[in-house]
């Protein structure tokens, strides 16, 4: 059945401001119009400029039953399911409508979004490449594509394709208004897979882009610690006390440093007892314990070193 549609509708309360097609069905390219698919896909299109989606998706579903086939119900449904945040579903219909007009960049996306939303995260990437096939040039769906990927692929072996990914958006859309959150991002996910280097320049580039933000300094100081770097990653962690002195987690980790690795038992209880101090953070009875097992010990040694001192020793 082949129905024919005057004009088209927008409903701009519908996720992603998506076209509402169809309207009024008033004939039939060959011969007359069921009257009764017109009569239920309108009231369709009508409870959904309403705001009734949910009777919108009753009605939707009685035209298909009508018309199986029917490419503008199962789009206009799809919008309705997604509203009703039945994201699966909406793929489902959006994919009917892809099988008709394959190369449809805007549905190519709304089938990808729907599949991000419903978790389905290695199909989503499927179809963000399909989007992105058919749109180059929009930049929301490189980074749409990084995202699902992310989340796809969860492996040590998988994530190459998620450093792929993510390069490939900051390559496209350097002035994306998250290319700096993803390479943020990056640097997390390279430090994660034992990629030091490239966390490490991932990290630099991000405090090069926003100096004050102690995020990326912190991180580094992380990848140091992996491999040892106590020197360094007392250097990062400092720079974040500049920019931030009562940054607890720079002073927690600063303690730990400071007392297990290089042997500094004051500057270790320095800063444990500064974590300890606020209330709001989360190891702060950690913090406090190892503090107070430092101050034990000093003044141990401050007892010892004034009872050999006191006979007679130099």
């Amino acid at each position: 059945m082949t129905l024919k549609r005057k004009t088209r509708f927008i409903l701009a309360t519908l996720v992603s401001c998506a076209v509402l097609v169809g309207s009024a069905v008033t004939g039939h390219a060959q011969g007359t119009v069921d009257p009764a698919l017109a009569e239920t896909y309108n009231a369709g299109l009508s409870a959904a400029q309403a705001g009734n989606f949910e009777l919108a998706k009753t009605q939707f579903e009685a035209a298909l039953a009508i018309d199986p086939e029917y490419k503008d119900a199962h789009y206009n449904l799809a919008l309705v399911l997604q509203r009703l945040n039945d994201n699966k579903g909406a793929a489902t219909h959006f994919a009917k409508v892809l099988s008709v007009t394959p190369n449809d960049k805007n549905v190519l996306r709304l089938h990808a979004e729907s599949l991000h939303r419903a978790a389905q995260y290695k199909s989503a990437v499927a179809a963000y490449d399909k989007a992105i096939a058919a749109d180059v040039e929009n930049v929301d769906l490189y980074y749409q594509a990084s995202d699902a990927a992310a989340k796809a692929y969860t492996t040590e072996e998988e994530t190459p394709k998620v450093v792929a990914a993510i390069e490939r958006a900051l390559e496209k859309g350097p002035d994306h208004k998250s290319y700096y959150s993803k390479v943020v991002s990056l640097g997390t996910i390279c430090s994660r897979s034992g990629d030091y280097a490239g966390a490490i320049k991932a990290y630099k580039k991000a405090s090069e882009m926003k100096p004050d933000d102690t995020t990326p300094i912190y991180n580094s100081a992380v990848v140091y610690q992996k491999q040892s770097k106590w020197n360094d990653a007392v250097a990062s962690l400092k720079k974040v006390l500049e920019l931030d002195a009562d940054n607890s987690k720079a002073h927690y980790m600063l303690g730990g440093i400071y007392y297990n690795n290089l042997k500094n038992d004051q500057a270790a209880l320095t800063h444990y007892e500064k974590a300890a101090a606020d209330k709001k953070f989360n190891k702060r009875k950690t913090a406090d314990k190892y503090a107070t097992t430092i101050r034990e010990y000093l003044e141990k040694k401050r007892k010892q070193k004034e009872e050999y001192e006191s006979i007679g020793n130099p």
